[in-house]
């Protein structure tokens, strides 16, 4: 079992390095605008107070910036922290609402997680936009601005069992809430309902 905690304000980055020295394994950042400070402001601060404890984005909202600026903000934890950094990512229900938006909606989500995957694998991906569809990449990845040499796990947010099917089908974990997302068996047998793999055990 890990243990982990939030950090969500960037007067409050010296308890991840107090978490750190406890054998805490994980800080997550939230993101919600209008509420806690920005998320990747805080894991920067944290990776330079940290050397063990991995950090991450717990959970990034999609429609709140487009999938290459994920890509990019945490790729760029990830120099700062290199191997010790995930993704986890949502539908942005919180930061959304208190915006006065809906979040996002589940087949935009499935397409807005293979876009951030895919740049962060170093791949050319087709990212459609308003003004048509273009081929992105990361460049002048030689110069280091990004760290794409250690993998970056992405964790997806599921309440209902479509998401924790989304979860399995693309993404390296589940992140959910019990008993809003049902219970634990309930959830890990969607998200490996997702995988298309047999439910084992």
């Amino acid at each position: 079992m890990e243990f982990g905690i939030t950090c969500s304000k960037v007067d409050d980055v010296g308890l991840v390095a107090h978490a750190e020295n406890l054998g805490y394994d994980q800080c997550w950042a939230t993101d919600s605008p209008m509420l806690r400070s920005n998320p990747f402001a805080v894991l920067a601060l944290a990776a330079q107070q940290t050397h063990s404890i991995r950090l991450g984005v717990g959970v990034a909202a999609p429609r709140l910036r487009v999938a290459q600026e994920t890509a990019n903000g945490i790729a760029t934890i990830n120099r700062l922290a290199p191997g010790r950094t995930f993704l986890g990512i949502g539908t942005g229900n919180t930061a959304m609402r208190t915006l006065g938006q809906p979040p996002m909606r589940l087949k935009p989500f499935t397409q807005y997680i293979k876009v951030v995957r895919a740049l962060l694998q170093g791949e050319q991906v087709a990212y459609q936009s308003d003004t048509g569809t273009h081929n992105v990449r990361f460049q002048n990845t030689e110069r280091h601005y990004v760290d794409l040499e250690h993998p970056i796990p992405i964790h997806v947010a599921g309440l209902g069992s479509r998401a924790q099917a989304l979860a399995g089908e693309l993404g390296d974990g589940l992140i959910t809430s019990i008993p809003r997302g049902g219970s634990i068996t309930q959830a890990l047998a969607n998200a490996r309902r997702g995988t298309g793999r047999p439910l084992v055990g």
